[in-house]
């Protein structure tokens, strides 16, 4: 199991960084080859959920159906 914060939160930088969904997205796809992880089931959990589908839609290959619990609206979509 790896868990992550998304971009944003936690530890990572605030400063006006771009936190877009395909931003978040391609975090992920780089979190999984640095593990040399091929497929992975994710889940995400409020604006995660949105994370977790917006990765689902690029990279369908790279993953198992995404799960969210209770996915926040956020302004930008897949």
């Amino acid at each position: 199991m790896i868990g992550m914060d998304m971009l944003g939160f936690s530890r990572f930088s605030k400063n006006g960084d771009d936190l877009s969904m395909p931003v978040q997205a391609a975090a992920i796809a780089a979190l999984l080859d640095a593990g040399r992880v091929q497929k992975a089931d994710l889940v995400g959990n409020s604006v995660g959920g949105w994370v977790a589908a917006t990765f689902a839609a690029r990279l369908p290959a790279a993953c198992e159906p995404a799960g969210a619990d209770r996915p926040g609206w956020f302004e930008s979509h897949v």
